[in-house]
Order: structure tokens, then sequence, then C-alpha cells
């Protein structure tokens, strides 16, 4: 199908992109685009592939709320996944063989996070210049934009290279990381050997494409109800950076690894959101690798799975909610033929009879003894997974044990999950009484194609305690392996370096295996076929086991090994 003419002025979309007065919104669409053109009558849309589209509409100072817009098309909102590795990866063993030589020769790793701190030797070459192909950050609207995608600021090698022989580099190219976040990233996937330091990146050869995302817009922070002093990211905006790291690899020739080190538990956890019907689209391309981590979510408290409830029966569980707490959402999923009506509780006693599922209902509760305000949706069909979904929004939540009632009204018995947000959005004092935590792997790692990986302590050989869980909710196996992930060593903020623990450590250290299997792969003719899924497979086999049964929620099929891939090709 052919890429629709995109006749709009692009000034026009930059400020739409940037104002608080338009919306994105993801779109399915299949055949004639200028069908959803005039459906919705878009100022400006982004392309991402034959399937997918961001279009962004005028809403005024309206909230979301109060819009019909579907749960699929409103953007969630992501987070950051956290805050020896050689030799624990098979690395070190496998530089020391004389036939096989992977250092990341002509791969590049492209990473959507919190920017990158391109003057850190780490980042350059003996001579100086950069080992940075291109940085977009999203966040600076003075600079010149990435083709056909309207907004941010890209700087290529070259201007990098200026910037690094200028005596004020940022005045150059003024992308900064002040968060430090992508800069340990891309310094444990790809940083070069530092002997001074006793450091080196995995895949020291790699090119490296950074990606800067920008903070979600106000509207949509405010309808999930996330504080604006908290790192939180748009999903249009993670895939639009997708889309442009697939592009530079196009343009440069280049096979890639997109590493993902954000995540959220919005969504059904079985891999159907926009984000993660685009890995698995592109996730059989040849070439192209996607890496994530399972997030942090494992221990927290914020997954709930029901029993069987019997038709016309009911579950109760119980949120605590401690003080002074703004508000949280809350999403209920349940496989289709299911069908619950919701009823709930407060603190201090008031009971909301169950509200009976209605297709497309939404309904606003304000308490009379409590300030909150609950607002409920049902979506007794969703576009995406296909599946039954009650999403809630908790406005100023008092203070106590909320108990929330559901009623079976399908006539065969059904069982539900239910997520509370990330730990990054809801304060310790959020959880679920009973919790249960498998099914704990945030999105996009439960779509097919991509590698996720667990959180494992290289030093202990022991599982790290947040690490999230498997399955996901249909049953699909991840994650596919573990990777380092605790007090993992790389560089910080002002040529410094430390110690950083979390699923988005795990992660880096994943892309730059991929990376180094990419290079054997594709760039050494080993398998020119090699994608995503394909890799995956490659990490599956390798993967080191422990005397537990296999696959496991927790470790996948074992510690990610890639000298154990290659001694298990050649018997």
């Amino acid at each position: 199908m052919d890429t629709p003419n995109q006749q709009f002025d692009p000034v026009t979309c930059e400020n739409a992109i940037y104002s608080e007065e338009y919306l994105p919104l993801l779109i399915d669409y299949a055949g004639d685009f200028q069908q959803i053109i005039d459906r919705y009558k878009p100022v400006c849309y982004v392309i991402l592939s034959v399937r997918q589209a961001i279009i962004y509409v005028y809403i005024g100072s309206a909230k979301i709320w109060s819009q019909n817009f579907t749960y699929r098309s409103i953007p969630k909102v992501f987070g950051l996944m956290d805050t020896a590795v050689l030799e624990q990866t098979g690395v070190l063993k496998l530089r020391r063989q004389p036939y096989i030589d992977l250092y990341g020769q002509d791969v590049l790793i492209g990473f959507l996070d919190t920017g990158i701190d391109y003057r850190n030797p780490v980042f350059r070459n003996a001579d100086g210049t950069t080992r940075i192909e291109a940085i977009w950050d999203q966040s600076i609207p003075d600079g010149e934009a990435p083709d056909n995608f309207f907004y941010g600021s890209e700087y290529g090698k070259e201007q990098i290279n200026q910037a690094l022989e200028s005596k004020n580099p940022l005045e150059v190219v003024p992308s900064m990381d002040t968060n430090g976040h992508g800069t340990f990233m891309a310094g444990v996937a790809a940083g070069n050997i530092d002997e001074n330091n006793n450091f080196s990146g995995i895949a020291p050869n790699c090119e490296i494409i950074m990606v800067k995302l920008r903070q979600a817009r106000k509207k949509l922070r405010n309808f999930f109800l996330v504080n604006d002093n908290v790192d939180c990211y748009a999903e249009n905006d993670i895939l639009t950076g997708m889309s442009y790291l697939i592009k530079k690899a196009e343009q440069l020739g280049k096979p890639i690894v997109i590493c993902i080190g954000v995540g959220t538990n919005s969504g059904d956890h079985n891999g159907s959101s926009p984000l993660g019907r685009f890995i698995d689209y592109f996730g059989f391309v040849t070439g192209i690798v996607f890496v994530g981590g399972t997030g942090n979510e494992g221990n927290r408290g914020h997954h709930y799975e029901s029993s069987s409830v019997l038709p016309e029966d009911f579950e109760e569980l119980e949120i605590n909610v401690g003080e002074n707490v703004s508000g949280f959402s809350l999403e209920l999923w349940a496989t289709t033929p299911a069908l619950f009506a919701i009823g709930f509780t407060s603190p201090s006693g008031e009971v909301i009879d169950p509200i009976q599922p209605r297709l497309n209902k939404k309904e606003t509760i304000r308490f009379v003894l409590e300030k909150t305000v609950l607002e409920l949706a049902y979506y007794i069909i969703e576009a995406g997974a296909g599946d039954f979904l009650v999403f809630m929004r908790f406005d100023s939540p008092a203070k106590g044990v909320w108990k929330i009632r559901a009623y079976n009204r399908s006539p065969v018995a059904n069982s539900f999950n239910m997520w509370l947000p990330i730990q990054n959005f809801i304060p310790d004092s959020i959880y679920f009484n009973q919790p249960e935590p498998n099914v704990t792997i945030t999105e996009p790692g439960n779509a097919t194609t991509i590698i996720t990986v667990s959180v494992y302590n290289g030093q202990t050989d022991s599982m790290y305690i947040h690490s999230g869980r498997g399955f996901t909710r249909g049953g699909k196996i991840q994650p596919a392996a573990a990777a380092p992930g605790v007090s993992v060593f790389g560089p910080l903020l002002n040529n410094q370096f430390g110690r950083k623990t979390g699923s988005s450590v795990s992660a880096a250290v994943g892309a730059a295996i991929a990376a180094l299997l990419l290079e054997w792969a594709i760039v050494q003719g080993n398998d020119d076929d090699a994608n995503s899924n394909v890799i995956r497979q490659y990490i599956v086999i390798g993967a080191r086991e422990r005397e537990i049964v296999y696959p496991n929620r927790e470790w996948g099929y074992g510690e990610i090994d890639i000298f154990s891939i290659f001694e298990r090709l050649r018997t």
C-alpha cells in the first residue's frame, strides 16, 4: 500500500505536537488512509507502517475523559525501568577465542531514553571523534527535525564532531542527558574499553543512535494521574522514536538492535498494545532486533489474579491506599466472553452497587463521605486485545482499604487480572493486599518477537527480588532469558563511573549480546535472514541452565550466555 501524501504545514504540525490543545491518537488502519483523515480531520499525522499511524487532533481545553476516544487510541505513559558482566554473559570467553572476533563492528544499537552525554570519552574513537551516528532530541523544538517527523532536533555525526572540537560543545549540539539513565545504558551496552577504570562495554565497536524522549504532555499525565515531577514518556513519542531508528538504519545500510529501557503496566499484558504490535510487525524484518526488560514490578504488589468466578458469583479484593495520594489508575482484564460488573466499598464504608457492563459505558461516581471521584469505563471488547477491559481512575482517593467486587455476568466461569501502575508512578503505600507476583512483565515486554530479559544478580547468582515475572496473560513464554542487572558498573554523568540496578540495565546487557549476534549473523554472513525472532531463538539455545524446570517464569530459559550459543551450535 502506498504511503498517503502528507499535505500539511510542517510548522503547524510541530506546534500541534508540542501544544496541550492537541492530542496524539494511535490509529490502526487498513486500506485507504483518507478515511481516517476524513473521520478525525487531524492537523497532521505520522505514518508508522502500512497499518499504524499517529494523528494529532484538536481538543482545546477539554479533558481526555470527556472525549469519546477508545482506550487503544490514547497513548499510554511509560516510566524508566530502574534506576563483572562480561564474564557472567560469556563475553570474555568469546573474546579469548582466536576465531570468533565479535565486538559489534558495523552494527547499530538504538536507544529510546533520557539522552546521552556525547562528550564522554567512552563514546569517542581513539582520534577523539564520536561513535554516535545521530541524536534525535525530541525535547528541543528549535533545531532541524528529522524528515517526516516534524518535531525535535536531529544532530548527525558531523555536527557532533564539530561540537567535540568546539570549546563549548553544548552551544553546537545542546542535547544533554540530565538524568544519566541513557548515558549509563549506552555505556554498558556499547562503551569503549577503558583499562584505567577497568571497564568495557559489551559491544564496544557498535555505533550508537540515541532518541532522547520528551516528557509526556500534561493532558496524558492528568488522564493517567501521574505527577508532574516523575519522568514519564508517551507511547506516541516512543513509537516515532522506534520508526526513526529503523529509518536511520535503512539509510546507513546496517542492522540495528533497538534497546527499550522504559515500560508500563497499562495494557493487556499479552503484547496487543500499539507498541507491541509495532514490535511484532518489524520483529520479523531482517536486520531489526528489539530488546527490553521485564520491568521491576515482580514484588511490588501491583498485580492481582482472581480465582475462577462462577456465573452470578463475585470475588472481592482489597487495595491499600496511603495518606495524601493524589490519584491512580487501575485496569481489569479478562478473556472474552467474560463480563464483570464492578462494585466498590470505600474506606469509610460507603457502598457503590455493581455497575452493569454496557458497550462503551462510562460512569463518574462522587463519594459522599470522601472527596474521592471515581471514573470507570467498560470496553466489552477492547479493539487491540479482543478481550474485556474495565479502566478506572481514582482521583483523590481516601486513605485506607478500598474493596472492589467483580461480579461475573457471563453464563460461564471466568477469571480476571488487575494491574496498578508501575512503581515510578504511584507511592509505595498503594498495593493489593493479596497480590500475585507472576504475570508482572511490563509492556512492551509481552510482545512475541521482543527479546525480553529478566534481572539477576551476577555476584550471588540469584534473581533480583523486583524483577518482573512471566508468563504473559495469554501464556506466551516471556522472558526469554535472564541477564545481569544488579550493581552493574558503568559510566555516569561528569565522566564518572558507578553502579546501577534494575530492568533497564539488564535490557542494555541483552541488547549488546544481540548486537554481537547480529554481527556474527549478518555482518559476517552466517545467517543473512536474522531478525528479532531469530536472535531470540539463538539466545534461548545458549541460555545457561539451572536445576529448575524450563521455561521458567523468572529465568525464562536460563542465564544469557553468548559463548554457550556457539558451543551448542558446533555440536
